[in-house]
């Protein structure tokens, strides 16, 4: 049996301020070698919170993260560097940085050869379908663009999980439908995994599995 890229147990988040709220309770979930996984759920139910924690960008109240078996509450940083790519929802880009530089951004973390580096660059814009964009400046790129480089960052660094928040949600329905096969296909075809946040139920039902996150609990929607 294979063993979990990710696996969570007992994942608990609590806020205390403005008023005491308990927004994850007693989650527990293990993403396996070709898993692609969907989670569902109304806005305000903590889907964002739990993607942030399971990628290592925040800590949970209670409970354990392990990455490729090794823990991933503290001292993270590399660990999620190799082997996790982010599709946020807000894009993160640099705005004053070409869509080239920000797909080579975990190259120049990594301390990486440059054109080596540049060539891997140029070959996921190409992917996504932007490389006769790569020298314009985020900030002159449109909505649906910035996600599609985001899309190719998260490829770059060739990690084992992409984690995406709702990562279609700016496309048009072509442009999308050619992602969601992009995505999948990262999963499937190179026996990785990939975990996304969508409100789109057509892209949930291409997931392998699918889950629904209400009033802090995450339960199987098949």
């Amino acid at each position: 049996m294979s063993h979990p890229i990710l696996s969570a147990k007992n994942i608990k988040k609590r806020f205390t301020h403005p008023t005491p709220i308990e927004v994850l309770s007693q989650i527990d979930l293990d993403i396996l070698p070709g898993d692609s996984v969907a989670i569902m759920g109304r806005s305000g139910e903590g889907k964002s919170t739990l993607l942030q924690i399971l990628g290592t960008l925040d800590t949970p109240t209670e409970g354990t993260l392990q990455l490729l078996g090794k823990s991933a509450l503290k001292g993270t940083d590399n660990l999620r560097n190799r082997h996790i790519g982010f599709v946020f929802q807000q894009f993160n880009l640099l705005e004053d940085f070409t869509a080239l530089e920000n797909v080579m951004m975990p190259a120049r973390i990594g301390r990486k050869d440059f054109s080596q580096a540049k060539q891997k660059a140029l070959e996921m814009l190409e992917l996504v379908g932007l490389k006769e964009r790569a020298h314009h400046f985020a900030k002159q790129l449109s909505g649906g663009e910035k996600q599609r480089v985001s899309i190719a960052r998260a490829f770059f660094n060739d990690p084992d999980i992409i984690l995406a928040d709702e990562p279609t949600g700016n496309l048009d329905k072509a442009t999308a439908e050619a992602i969601h096969t992009l995505l999948l296909n990262f999963a499937h075809d190179q026996n990785k995994a990939l975990l996304l946040v969508t409100h789109d139920p057509e892209l949930a039902r291409l997931c392998k599995k699918q889950y629904t996150l209400s009033g802090g609990c995450l339960t199987s929607s098949l």
